[in-house]
Parts: structure tokens; sequence; C-alpha cells
């Protein structure tokens, strides 16, 4: 199930509306979300009523935009999960929360080497020397990019890979005393070593940044599924431009798949993907990453309106049709639909022009005025 936008209250209220439906009455036991790996096993030890690992030193979903998942709707709905799982006797049935993204490097470095700590202390020490590689940027892991592009330090691929392979060879070892725990860990290791890949290419044109972490995605929700076994059913949480089907989109003609993509092509009639959208309402956005909202638009929010407004606005993501944005204060007036429509087809002409296989994604029964306009 997708989203339009991070963060929107609307998206993630509904999505845990069906997927509660879905949990109750089709048996699915998976939530798998477009979050990293240690970030989310933070909420998968509190809906089993478990302890995290005490070790890790970063805190969780603190990453930029960090209210895509630390916000008051996924609580809500992590704390239905732990209230269900209660009520299921038996472990296999419980739902799960598993993270699918692949920008935790410095946590899941951490997490890899807290892990061997504590079940092989030599392995451990000889992780520590082969993740040193990627230590002066694990809390920046672009700027490894940056400095594999010009060649001035040597690449980590080697060493990370070592340690992954290390875990897989000591599977029986390390899983027979705690299969949950080494799951984890070897999910971590994965990570480490797809993002080393990852950052390493990312200012390389020829190589596509997306791919891999799409193939990642679909990679890891491969594992948790055939680690939670054969009966299992996952949801998954993400922006539409990653569970939407990338071959009806102009991804397609990027040369760019998705892990809507994957799992359509895996699983066939077995997948649904669901996108979601709005044809009205206000977003607050960042001026670039990393940055806050900026200051200008928090002044003119904080003049034209109310304190309550701005509030719901910036803070729960509130979309205001065109007579309540107006009412709001937030638009002086709305155009017509006639007018939006004539810009619509217009649009469409010059990408048609440029690119033929747009209209792909068109979905001609919602927009059958602009197709019909076209011809």
């Amino acid at each position: 199930m997708g989203e339009a936008s991070h963060g929107s209250a609307e998206f993630y209220e509904m999505r845990a509306r069906i997927s509660q439906e879905l949990i109750e009455k089709k048996g699915f036991n998976i939530i798998a979300i477009e979050a990293d790996w240690p970030d989310a096993n933070y909420i998968n030890h509190y809906i089993h009523n478990t302890s995290p690992d005490p070790l890790l030193d970063t805190a969780p979903f603190s990453r930029f935009p960090t209210w895509m998942w630390a916000n008051q709707s996924v609580l809500k709905f992590t704390r239905w999960l732990r209230d269900y799982n209660l009520t299921i006797a038996e472990n296999n049935h419980s739902v799960g929360f598993y993270g699918l993204d692949l920008y935790s490097l410095n946590s899941s470095i951490e997490a890899v080497l807290n892990y061997l700590e504590s079940v092989d202390p030599e392995t451990a020490e000889l992780a520590r020397g082969r993740y040193g590689c990627l230590t002066p940027w694990a809390k920046d892991p672009a700027v490894y990019g940056q400095v594999m592009l010009t060649k001035q330090y040597k690449k980590c691929e080697k060493d990370v890979l070592a340690t992954l392979r290390d875990l897989l060879k000591a599977r029986l070892n390390y899983a027979h005393a705690d299969g949950q725990r080494y799951f984890d860990a070897e999910q971590n290791a994965r990570l480490v070593a797809n993002a080393e890949r990852y950052y390493r290419t990312l200012y390389y044109a020829e190589q596509n940044s997306w791919n891999q972490r799409d193939q990642h995605m679909f990679d890891t929700l491969q594992s948790i599924l055939s680690f939670r076994g054969k009966n299992s059913k996952a949801i998954i949480w993400a922006h539409n431009s990653h569970v939407g089907d990338a071959r009806s989109t102009q991804m397609n003609a990027r040369g760019e798949f998705n892990i809507g993509q994957l799992v359509r092509e895996h699983y066939r009639r077995s997948a649904y993907l669901i996108g979601f959208g709005t044809d009205h309402g206000t977003v607050a956005a960042a001026s670039e990453w990393g940055v806050p909202l900026p200051q200008p638009m928090m002044e003119f929010l904080r003049l034209r309106l109310p304190a309550v407004t701005v509030r719901d606005a910036v803070l729960t993501g509130k979309r205001y049709a065109a007579d309540d944005a107006i009412a709001a204060g937030f638009a002086d007036g709305k155009a017509p639909v006639e007018y939006l429509l004539s810009m619509a087809i217009e649009l469409a002409t010059d990408l048609a022009c440029k690119e033929p296989g747009i209209f792909k994604a068109i979905k001609q029964a919602y927009y059958a005025p602009i197709v019909a306009g076209l011809k």
C-alpha cells in the first residue's frame, strides 16, 4: 500500500485500518515498511513485548525525515499490533514489523558487531576491523560515495562481504542458539553490504542506485517471508513510487524498476498493489533534504493563520479542500475545473510528444476526458 507524500496522517490511518482488517480476517502476519531494519526492529520488539539490544547507541527513526515513521498515526497502529499479539497463542502467528530500506549503515554495523560480540567475540573482533574501512563515513555515507568518485580511498566491498560470508557460514551454529537474533544480525549484515555498494555507486551515471535500493527491498521481503514460514502473508507500506508497477510508468523508460514490479512479476495474481492519492489539499515541504520547513513559510503561516490551523497543517498533515483552504486563509480563490482540465490536456500533450510511452501510466477509466482531448 502506497502514499503520495511521506507523513500525511490520512494515508497512514487508512493503511492502518486496511491492515487491521487483513490481519484479523485474512491472517496477514508481516508489516514491512519503507524504513531501515534496525529502526523497525525497535517496533518489532515493542509489539512482541521483548527488549531491543541495550547496547545500541543510535536512536530509532532519527534520520531525516523523522516524521515519516515517528508520528502519532504509527504510534497508534503499533499499540494496536501489541494488543493484538497479546491475544495470539502461537508466536509464528503473531504479527512482525520489519524495515526494508538500506540507509542505516551506521546502525546496522553497530547491530552486527553487538551480536557477534555476544556469540563469538573472536569473529566480532575480525568484523570490527573489516567494518573499520567504513568507519570514517558511517554517519554520513553519502560522503563515501563522493570519495569513491575521486578514487582517493580504497573500496570497502571485499571487507563487508567477508563479514556477511562469515555470518552465513556459521548460520547453523548461531541460529541454533537464537534464530530471531541471528536473523536480525544477518539482515543487518546484508544491509551493510548492499548499502556500501549503493553509496559507492551513487554518483556514477551508469549505475542505477534506485534499482539497487528497490532490489534490496524485494530481497529483504523475500528473506522475511522465508523466515516466517510458507503460510506467511505480507503487507508493505511505502511510497507510491515504490509499490506501483514501474512497468506502467515513466520509470520503465528510464530503465528503472521497483519493489512493486518485482513483487508483481514474482507473485503475479497473488500480489495486490494499492496506491493512495488525493485530489486536493496542501502539504508542508522542506526546501531540500535534511532542511526543516523554511522559516519564510513558517512566518507566512503564522501571520495568516490561527495557531491551531498552523499546528494542524504542519504537524498532522491535514488537507484542505478548496473552500476549506479559502476559509482557513491558505488561499484567496480557486481555479475552475474547466481551466484545470485544459491545462492538464496541454501538459499531457507536451509530454506525449517527448515520451510516446507516457500513456501507459494513465488509467483511461479515470482520465477519459484528457485522453479524448488528445485524439
